[in-house]
């Protein structure tokens, strides 16, 4: 069975996080990431497991936005 791939905005309702917390591990590679043919990022659901199972729960990301 393929894994699920998650948009940003799902992926941020699973962690319990605004979006903008979402592409902050992307950018900075706390978390994979792929990119669909139209560009848009996608993320596995197994690597989002994974990563809060090594207790990236709370990703810590500054709130006034990505530099």
């Amino acid at each position: 069975m393929p894994d699920e791939l998650l948009t940003i905005e799902n992926t941020a309702r699973r962690l319990g996080v605004p979006a903008i917390d979402v592409r902050w591990l992307l950018q900075c590679k706390k978390l994979p990431v792929l990119k669909t043919e139209s560009g848009q990022w996608r993320i596995s659901a197994k690597a989002l497991q994974e990563y809060m199972a090594g207790g990236g729960q709370n990703p810590g990301a500054p709130k006034g936005g990505v530099e």
